[in-house]
């Protein structure tokens, strides 16, 4: 298992993501989602910037917790800071980071901090259980 937890993220994130841009309401976003059977955006900026996360567990906490307002920004509602891991980082810092933060999603950024994907801890799981990972 320890050799699993020593693979680099860039064998195993998801290169495509999908965004929404900043100023979209609640209801776009979960639109957005369903168009691109996503779970989860990333919020940007009208020069690609990424500025936040928002996922359907956050739509969903909001439901439940009686504050979902289909008209909401989602940058009032989104996660921030943008929590990010390099392509060269190890799995084993990716659950580290997502344990210590409590959150299941990672956006994968190069060297310059360029968004280049996403990683959530359900990608780690589908890489350890079909052995995607040597």
């Amino acid at each position: 298992m320890s050799k699993i937890l020593e693979i680099t993220i860039d064998k195993v994130y998801r290169r495509s993501m999908f965004r929404i841009l900043v100023g979209s309401t609640l209801a776009e976003a979960v639109r957005e989602m369903k168009r691109k059977n996503t779970e989860e955006l990333i919020v940007t900026d009208e020069e690609g910037k990424g500025l936040g996360f928002i996922d359907s567990r956050d739509i969903v906490r909001l439901i439940a917790e009686g504050k979902a307002n289909p008209d909401e920004k989602v940058e009032d509602v989104m996660s921030t800071p943008l929590v990010t891991i390099k392509l060269n980082d190890t799995i084993a810092k990716a659950c580290g980071i997502m344990l210590e933060k409590g959150i299941h999603h990672l956006v994968v950024v190069d060297d310059e901090g360029h968004v280049r994907g996403v990683l959530s801890d359900l990608d780690i799981l589908k890489a350890i259980a079909f052995n995607l990972v040597p």
